[in-house]
């Protein structure tokens, strides 16, 4: 054999036991990179719609026909409430990207996808003549359905108390909407017209047209473990909004805002 082919021989050597040797070695699984579900949340509480504006013409938009709520109502003063309160529920489930290797913070992010479930909340304008004893109130009841995202950071303060802030928005409809005039009494200003006995009021129901929202929050809360995967807390939200009539103006929730008895289930 020629000197000059050895040294081609050695390296053809070389690379079969190199390439033998890494088919005995095990091979080591490629970490996952994707999204997982992390946790579970529900929570339910008191929420409430400050709207910039609200008059009879704006509340006259939710009926289907408005000549049936005509009034004569030049000898009658109004009396506007732009404020709407009610209870929601909440089922949130929360995502998050699979850990591929020990983190030195103690936050994590995640992104919350759910619904809402709103009860009906009043929008009332009321005009009344104390002289006459009389009071005529508008009224306009709606029920909600949304559909909720967040996108949050999660952190702890402790072992047992855990913190998050971040992002969120909604969009919802109305289901079941009535429109209701009640004829009554005089009404004193803090008094709802639910306080006058039936005897006293004429009230008639009609129906009304669908309503959807939209609205932009900042989601916070703080909660407390209190196992290996429960969290129960109060979680809060601050943000604005905008209602939408079909056929009519928008109207801007100044200010919309609430608080929940929130509970978390992590599966991780």
């Amino acid at each position: 054999m020629k000197h000059w082919t050895r040294p081609f021989l050695c390296l053809a050597l070389a690379a079969q036991l190199h390439t033998a040797a890494q088919q005995a070695l095990p091979t080591a699984p490629l970490p996952a990179t994707g999204w997982s579900m992390t946790s579970l949340n529900c929570g339910t509480g008191v929420e409430t719609d400050r709207f910039e504006t609200m008059s009879l013409p704006q509340l006259m938009a939710f009926a289907k026909t408005s000549q049936e709520l005509q009034r004569d109502l030049s000898q009658f003063d109004e009396q506007v409430s732009t404020t709407t309160s009610g209870l929601g529920l909440f089922v949130m489930a929360g995502f998050g990207r699979t850990k591929t290797a020990p983190t030195t913070t103690n936050t994590t992010t995640e992104v919350q996808v759910g619904v809402g479930l709103h009860t009906p909340r009043e929008a009332m304008v009321t005009y009344r003549n104390q002289h006459m004893d009389t009071s005529i109130v508008y009224c306009n009841l709606q029920t909600e359905i949304s559909l909720e995202t967040a996108y949050l950071l999660r952190g702890r303060w402790s072992r047992y108390v855990h913190w998050h802030v971040g992002l969120g928005a909604n969009g919802g409809l109305t289901v079941g909407n009535k429109m209701m005039l009640i004829e009554g009494r005089y009404l004193a200003d803090d008094e709802h017209p639910s306080q006058q006995q039936a005897e006293e009021m004429n009230k008639h129901t009609y129906g009304a047209k669908q309503v959807y929202y939209t609205r932009l929050f900042i989601p916070t809360g703080v909660k407390f473990r209190i196992g290996p995967r429960w969290q129960v807390g109060m979680d809060y939200r601050l943000g604005v909004g905008w209602q939408f009539v079909p056929g009519h103006d928008s109207n801007r929730i100044a200010l919309t805002g609430a608080g929940f008895i929130g509970a978390k289930y992590a599966f991780n």
